[in-house]
């Protein structure tokens, strides 16, 4: 009896704090993350919304360690690459390149889909850049509760993570 009122409470708790999706991976230093910013970008004017997804998620802390992303003029320095690309499916597409670990990444990809990008607004630019580089820090769509991670055509209308956002992150990185 005791053994179901435990699995009972655990499942409880666990749908309450644990709503986020994980994607598996993480980035190995997240109060150091460099990203880059390909010419391709600042040619189609999209640097704000880029900066903005990058710093995003700057200052999220708990613990011992706070997310800290800038930028550096060195693409082979960076954690995180930027680039514009013509692909027509999504608004943005994040492709992770792992370390032999399996789980640290070494460097992401981030790609905006110049074609899609351009239909919609500027605030909706921001969240879908903030929303690739949660997939950088290792979350992936969330369709439970309202976060920046929302899969598909849905909105947040917001252009930062949220509390389940946070709650994600706190767990991969296990802030104290």
């Amino acid at each position: 009896m005791s053994s179901i009122v435990l699995m009972v409470v655990a499942s409880i708790f666990i749908s309450q704090v644990d709503a986020y999706i994980l994607r598996g991976n993480r980035v190995d230093r997240p109060n150091q993350v460099k990203y880059w910013l390909d010419a391709s970008i600042s040619s189609i004017g999209y640097n704000a919304a880029a900066i903005h997804g990058s710093t995003a998620w700057n200052g999220l802390t708990a613990g011992r360690l706070s997310i800290n992303v800038t930028s550096t003029t060195s693409a082979s320095a960076a954690d995180v690459k930027w680039y514009a690309s013509s692909e027509t499916n999504d608004l943005g597409q994040f492709y992770a390149q792992t370390s032999t670990s399996g789980t640290l990444t070494s460097t992401s990809i981030v790609r905006i889909n110049t074609v899609r990008f351009k239909t919609v607004d500027g605030n909706r630019q921001k969240e879908t850049t903030a929303h690739e580089m949660g997939h950088v820090l290792g979350l992936t769509h969330e369709d439970t509760v309202p976060s920046i991670m929302l899969s598909g055509p849905a909105w947040l209308y917001g252009t930062y993570p949220v509390q389940d956002d946070k709650d994600g992150i706190a767990h991969i990185y296990q802030f104290d």
